[in-house]
């Protein structure tokens, strides 16, 4: 599966390229091989993300950091996050998702990850004209999250398997939409470390499937709920967010996970759409991609500071490469975070919440108070 997975892309990249070397002058040719090439880079992109994934489940480096957390709120957010995907396939999705809040101590950002999952799984395997359904309610003394979908269903042998690392079994054969097989295993990691189990069920072939996560309630809503928003909560990112990245589906992906965390975002794709948009935007929080053609983060990054109405906006650098080098340059040109792709979700939204109260970036860059950086990627 991974050697098959991971050759995939190899072919299609190999006969672009010869294409190019015998056809440079045909310009047709030639857009057609970079469409090619865009989209081969992309998938290896996402196996390499998969694999490093994979690392974290496998070496026990995924983290979680607890707090009162309202479940339903999240199943509604990773719904609407997916709805435009299902809809573009044809696929039903509706919600029943009771109406009284139901509280777990956990991690928002890491259970937003468990619903995503579970519900753009549903929607891989499930045909055109399908419905998937998300529901979420208290049972007992459980918090329940459920995904049901009329997909190709599971092979009874491979069951017992779903959650392993790699694992794909009859939801793939025909191999159409790729991946490792790893978001699964990330669900039942994470809903392990809150105290909680997945289970998995289908009739086999054909016959859909349904998987339920259950994690332990809290008994009574906590206090901060009675006044304003429980820390932890997605929301808690709410800010205006600028993201600068070439990488097309990269932004975008980054741009959709903000919203559902309640952050008004715009994107750019190159430095010099930034430098226009910024004034107009006012971003309080920028994440730049280091590796940008023609300017790079690093010089956006001056340039942006330079801008008198964004003295106070926090600089987050987001690259491919790590190391002391890159962390230091990044200090010098101004960066609050240096984060390497890919970006841990439960860590952003730490340091989003860590940077509130955001700076008033209408204001002198002086009144902006600095930030220290999390000890493990520190750029201190």
């Amino acid at each position: 599966m991974l050697a098959h997975e991971l050759r995939n892309p190899v072919a299609p990249l190999r006969n672009a390229t010869e294409i190019l070397h015998s056809r440079p002058e045909d310009l047709t040719t030639v857009r057609w091989a970079a469409v090619m090439l865009e989209r081969q880079v992309g998938l290896l992109t996402r196996l390499v993300d998969d694999l490093l994934e994979a690392s974290r489940v496998t070496s026990g480096k995924i983290t979680i950091h607890k707090a009162p957390v309202e479940l339903n709120g999240i199943a509604r957010r990773a719904a609407e996050s997916v709805r435009f995907a299902a809809e573009a396939r044809g696929q039903r999705l509706s919600t029943c998702i009771a109406e009284e809040p139901v509280y777990v101590d956990g991690d928002g950002a890491r259970l937003l990850q468990v619903a995503l999952n579970l519900l753009n799984n549903a929607v891989k395997y499930t045909p055109e004209g399908g419905a998937i359904v998300c529901e979420a309610a208290r049972e007992g003394d459980e918090a329940v999250l459920r995904v049901r979908d009329t997909g190709i269903g599971i092979a009874q042998e491979t069951l017992p398997h779903v959650f392993e690392l790699f694992v794909q079994g009859e939801r793939s054969l025909d191999r159409s939409e790729g991946g490792l097989g790893i978001g699964l295993a990330l669900v039942d990691r994470l809903v392990r470390q809150h105290g909680g189990r997945v289970e998995a069920h289908s009739g086999g072939r054909n016959c859909g499937a349904e998987f339920t996560v259950r994690l332990p309630a809290l008994r009574t809503a906590p206090e901060e709920t009675r006044s304003g928003a429980v820390p932890g909560e997605p929301g808690v990112a709410a800010s205006r967010i600028l993201i600068v990245d070439d990488h097309r589906d990269a932004a975008d992906s980054m741009a959709d996970l903000l919203r559902v965390w309640g952050s008004d975002v715009r994107v750019c794709y190159d430095g010099e759409s930034a430098l226009q948009l910024a004034p107009q935007f006012l971003p309080q929080v920028a994440l730049l991609d280091i590796g940008l053609p023609r300017i790079d983060g690093y010089e956006l990054a001056r340039r942006l500071k330079a801008m008198r109405p964004l003295g106070g906006c926090a600089l987050i650098a987001v690259t491919g490469f790590g190391g002391e080098e890159e962390s230091q340059r990044a200090r010098e040109a101004g960066f609050v975070q240096h984060f390497v792709k890919p970006v841990d979700p439960a860590a952003l939204l730490e340091l989003l919440a860590r940077l509130r109260p955001y700076p008033n970036v209408n204001e002198s860059a002086a009144t902006a108070a600095p930030i220290a950086a999390p000890p493990s990627t520190s750029l201190g």
